[in-house]
């Protein structure tokens, strides 16, 4: 009995375990639901609209992550470090928030017809750009919101969130299949209400003083600069080969094919991601070498398990999307196996990423990032007639074990220079 309770004591006990458990149980619900969304999506579209599809959630996510300009992130560490000061900070990073948003969705409204023009998928679809900014600016918000209640130490609710919003789309598309009214404008306005619809139901968790210090905002753009880096260099490479192949006028079968296979490996990397967002703020507190010996032995237990279930996963992938899917899309084994191994280094290598931006050295990882898109550029470039979805993993993922072992190689380095 007492070797049964003792794990739930651990558990009680670590506060990374315990929040750990918390957020990553909340994304593992949303990856999940996330999983059947594009499972129904995918069936219900061919290999041609499902390019498309892709192709606008690239844009929406390289915009969404852009206007977060890092201010999540920023929120997250000034106010763990100055919580006297969390109404202040929290009141000048949203002034800032809006008015760049604002500023960017303005810009991102008079480059339309020119992205329209040069991505092959949308065909010129300039009424399908129009609409995604209204997903995009209600989204930007909604991650801001995700990382108002992390910086509050919310955790259940941000998992809630999660959960609901990815709730209230699969929800959605099963409701618009059925009524024969499933088209990229509906998914779009489903998104986007989703999204809106979470933000008011929870404004009440922003609390503002409506006093603007220069001093503070100065202090808030400086931090802020180097973390908007890091997320746009790592956001334009996970999603520039979608943008590239888009570019390089692949044919929209091959787009929809490639990007079936990135959505389910890509499931991966949300796993990544919600490691990445909850161990963080923790990091920002280390200044010891043994403060990082007991942080890797905490998580321990979290890495070897997320590791493992993910092997599993790409290993049997294959014959879950030949079962679901049987000759509708170009399925090989090869370059789903090919695809799935940097995203397992990643995933083992995202606890040393985590290191490295808790001590505040963004800038290794936006060079790792900004090496790695210049691989992936090289690999596609390089042979210019060969447009196949096997050429498109290889180079990705050339340029994915560039990155990891970039970031690898300096936080070791890094380590050595911490004192005991």
């Amino acid at each position: 009995m007492e070797k049964l309770v003792r794990p739930l004591q651990i558990l009680r006990s670590n506060h990374y375990l315990r929040d750990a458990v918390i957020l990553l149980s909340g994304n593992g619900l949303k990856i999940f639901i996330g999983f059947i969304s594009n499972i129904i999506l995918a069936k219900f579209f061919s290999p041609e609209m499902l390019g498309v599809y892709g192709t606008l959630m690239a844009v929406s996510l390289v915009c969404v992550n852009f206007t977060d300009f890092g201010f999540g992130n920023t929120l997250n560490q000034l106010t763990n470090r100055y919580r006297k000061q969390a109404k202040e900070i929290l009141s000048n990073i949203f002034f800032l928030k809006i008015s760049l948003l604002l500023l960017f969705l303005a810009i991102f409204y008079f480059s339309i017809d020119m992205l329209a023009q040069h991505l092959t998928a949308l065909e010129g679809r300039t009424d399908l750009l129009k609409l995604l900014i209204l997903s995009i600016a209600f989204e930007s918000f909604f991650k801001f919101l995700l990382s108002t209640l992390q910086a509050k130490q919310l955790f259940k609710r941000f998992s809630l969130l999660l959960v609901i919003n990815n709730s209230i789309r699969l929800i959605g598309i099963v409701a618009l299949y059925f009524l024969k009214l499933l088209t990229l404008k509906t998914i779009i306005l489903l998104y986007a209400a989703s999204f809106g619809m979470l933000i008011f139901s929870n404004s009440r968790i922003w609390s503002f003083s409506f006093r603007l210090e220069r001093r503070l905002i100065e202090q808030i753009s400086r931090y802020a600069f180097w973390v908007w880096m890091f997320i746009v260099f790592n956001t334009l490479f996970v999603k520039s080969d979608i943008l590239l192949i888009n570019y390089l006028k692949y044919d929209k079968a091959v787009i929809g094919n490639y990007v079936l296979i990135f959505f389910f490996i890509s499931l991966i990397s949300l796993l990544q991601d919600a490691i990445f967002t909850q161990l963080l703020p923790k990091t920002s507190e280390f200044r010891q070498r043994s403060d990082y010996q007991k942080y890797y032995a905490d998580i321990k237990y979290i890495r070897i398990g997320a590791i493992i279930v993910s092997l599993i996963y790409v290993l049997i992938l294959p014959q879950v999307l030949q079962w679901i899917y049987s000759d509708k899309y170009q399925i090989e084994y090869l370059p789903i196996l090919i695809f799935g191994i940097p995203f397992l280094f990643s995933l083992f290598n995202e606890f040393n990423g985590v290191l490295l931006y808790g001590m505040a050295q963004h800038r290794y990882i936006s060079m790792a990032n900004i090496l790695g898109l210049i691989f992936v550029v090289i690999g596609l470039f390089i042979f210019p007639s060969v447009t196949t979805v096997l050429h498109v993993v290889l180079a990705v993922t050339i340029g994915k074990l560039v990155v990891e072992s970039f970031i690898y190689l300096k936080v070791k380095q890094c380590l050595r220079a911490i004192p005991e």
